[in-house]
């Protein structure tokens, strides 16, 4: 056991933790498309040092921060580098929980964007559907800039449908890649748990095994 007075301290000194976490629920990540139930999650804390039996041995302290990571996040931020950063959850922030993040469906929230979007340029439509019905139906001849201006009103329309409905259509596209990336990554990090809980599992058999076969030898021998 060291002694308190030895302890060695500074406002630098720190230490970082990384863990795997399972749970049968999932959680909602910030940044994530889909719930996990596999996750990485990374402690800072306060640390301090001692010097004894010629080597330096190190201890936690005040937790700081902690957070959580799906394991594509996790990859992508130790990966990544210099590319302005990667979505995490806070859970802790000096020993006070934060609250989880709501789940937000991806698709049901692309549809209700897609639809606010097509009612906004319904809406347009008609106010210029209105506009080229008032010059149409004016007494006497068209004038060159009403004409001009109703040209204009057309290629708006065009230009508003052109530019905003594939952008939609991308972000959809892009949005669904992703929830399938992180799927995969949530069922490979499945995969992982069960792989290495069966091996634990067989472990501990063979090792009980093992002691059976070695208590019936000596039962055998006496």
């Amino acid at each position: 056991m060291f002694d308190k007075d030895d302890e060695i301290n500074h406002e630098s000194y720190g230490m970082i933790e990384i863990t795997r976490t399972h749970s049968n629920k999932g959680k909602t990540l910030f940044g994530c498309s889909i719930k996990h139930s596999d996750t990485i999650r990374l402690r800072i804390r306060e640390a301090c040092e001692h010097r004894d039996l010629n080597r330096y041995w190190y201890f936690p302290k005040k937790e700081l921060i902690e957070v959580e990571m799906s394991y594509s996040q996790f990859a992508e931020a130790i990966t990544s580098l210099n590319h302005g950063g990667v979505p995490i959850t806070l859970k802790y922030i000096n020993g006070k929980e934060v609250n989880a993040p709501e789940e937000v469906p991806q698709r049901e929230l692309f549809e209700k964007e897609f639809k606010g979007k097509i009612l906004d340029i319904y809406d347009k439509l008609d106010k210029m559907m209105d506009e080229c019905t008032n010059i149409l139906n004016k007494k006497g001849s068209i004038l060159k800039k009403e004409r001009s201006r109703m040209l204009n009103i057309l290629q708006y329309l065009r230009t508003d449908i052109e530019s905003n409905i594939p952008f939609i259509q991308k972000s959809f596209n892009d949005a669904m890649d992703k929830t399938v990336h992180d799927a995969k990554m949530e069922i490979e990090a499945y995969m992982n748990h069960k792989l290495i809980s069966l091996g634990q599992e067989a472990l501990k058999n063979s090792i009980d095994n093992n002691d059976k076969i070695e208590i019936d030898l000596i039962k055998e021998d006496t």
